[in-house]
C-alpha cells in the first residue's frame, strides 16, 4: 500500500530511515524528533510504501522554487530498493504534473540497488556531493578574524538580514536559484529543531559580511554539530573570512560538548570549499550522486 505518512508515523519511519543508515554508514542518521519536524514544511511532500509487517520505503519530493526541476529523495530497505519504485513513479507524475521538465534524486554512493532502479527507469548520474566530518579530539584553538570585524550570535529582528546574505554568497554557486524569504524561514527558522543561538555573524561595521548557520544533527547525537550554512559575501572573500567563521563555530562546538562536527559540500564547489574543510581538519565521510531524469 502506498500512502502519506502522518506525524503518528514518525517512529516508525525514523527507524526504517535509521536501519537503512546503519546498514550503508554504520550509525542512525534520525531521530524521531528531528523526522518530526518534517512535518512542519508545507513544500515537502511525502509517500510511504506499507506492506503487513511494516513499512519498506520512504520517498520524499521538493518541487524548488523559480526552476524547471524537482529533488527526489528515495530511501528503501537495502533488502528491497524496489519498494521505492511505486513512490518514485508517484513522483514522477507529481513533477510533471506540476510542470517540472526533470527531476533530480539523491543516491549514497553504496547503495547499489537503488542506483540500478533508477538507472533502468532512465536516471543518469549529474554531480556528486559529500558529507564531511571533523573528530575534535582537543579544544579548537580561538580563530583569527580578518582585521575590522566582529563575529557574534544572530539577533531577533536580523532573520532578513541574514537571509539576503546567504543568497548573495550563494548566488554564484551551480544551479542556485533564489528561495523567498517565507520558505527560507520555514525551513531554517519556524521548525522545531531550529537553533539560531547558533548561528554566527561575522560583521564589518553595519555590514554583514559572512555567516555561519548551525544546528545540532539531525541523528539528535547531543556530541554531534552539524554546519548547516556556511557563505561569505564577494566584498569579503579571499581574506580568510569563512575559515575563521568555520573554527569559531567548531570551539563553540566543543564548548558545547560536541566532539564531532559534520556538514555538506557540492564535490565540485566553485569556491574551492572542500579544500577549506580539509584545512581546518575534515575529511570526506560519505559520498552521494544526483542523478536526473528528463521527464
Amino acid at each position: 500500500m502506498i500512502r502519506t505518512p502522518t506525524v503518528e508515523d514518525a517512529a516508525a519511519v525514523a527507524e526504517l530511515l535509521n536501519a537503512r543508515s546503519r546498514d550503508l554508514y554504520g550509525e542512525a542518521d534520525l531521530s524521531v524528533e528531528s523526522f518530526s519536524s518534517w512535518f512542519q514544511l508545507s513544500d515537502l511532500e511525502m509517500l510511504v510504501a506499507e506492506a503487513p509487517d511494516g513499512l519498506q520505503a520512504y520517498a520524499d519530493f521538493y518541487p524548488s522554487e523559480g526552476v524547471d526541476w524537482a529533488w527526489l529523495d528515495p530511501r528503501p530497505r537495502l533488502d528491497d530498493p524496489a519498494a521505492v519504485e511505486p513512490l518514485v513513479e508517484a513522483f514522477e507524475r507529481r513533477a510533471a504534473g506540476l510542470g517540472r521538465v526533470a527531476l533530480r534524486a539523491i543516491v549514497p554512493e553504496s547503495d547499489a540497488g537503488l542506483r540500478a532502479l533508477l538507472e533502468r527507469r532512465g536516471y543518469t548520474p549529474i554531480r556528486f556531493s559529500f558529507t564531511m566530518l571533523a573528530e575534535l579530539d582537543l579544544e579548537p584553538a580561538p580563530p583569527t578574524f580578518p582585521s575590522g570585524l566582529d563575529v557574534r550570535v544572530m539577533k531577533p529582528g536580523e532573520e532578513r538580514v541574514v537571509y539576503d546574505a546567504q543568497q548573495e554568497s550563494f548566488a554564484d554557486h551551480r544551479d542556485f536559484h533564489p528561495d523567498s524569504f517565507e520558505s527560507w524561514r520555514q525551513w531554517n527558522l519556524d521548525r522545531d529543531g531550529s537553533r539560531p543561538d547558533l548561528w554566527w555573524l561575522a560583521l564589518d561595521g553595519d555590514e554583514l559580511a559572512g555567516l555561519c548557520l548551525n544546528r545540532m544533527d539531525d541523528s539528535g547525537a547531543l556530541d554531534h554539530g552539524y554546519v548547516h550554512i556556511l557563505g561569505v559575501r564577494p566584498p569579503w572573500r579571499r581574506r580568510g573570512l569563512g575559515e575563521a567563521l568555520l573554527r569559531h563555530s567548531f570551539r563553540d562546538f566543543w564548548q558545547r560538548g560536541c566532539r564531532r562536527v559534520s556538514l555538506d559540500v557540492d564535490g565540485e564547489n566553485p569556491t574551492g570549499a572542500v579544500r577549506l574543510y580539509e584545512r581546518v581538519g575534515m575529511h570526506v565521510h560519505r559520498r552521494r550522486d544526483t542523478y536526473e531524469k528528463q521527464l
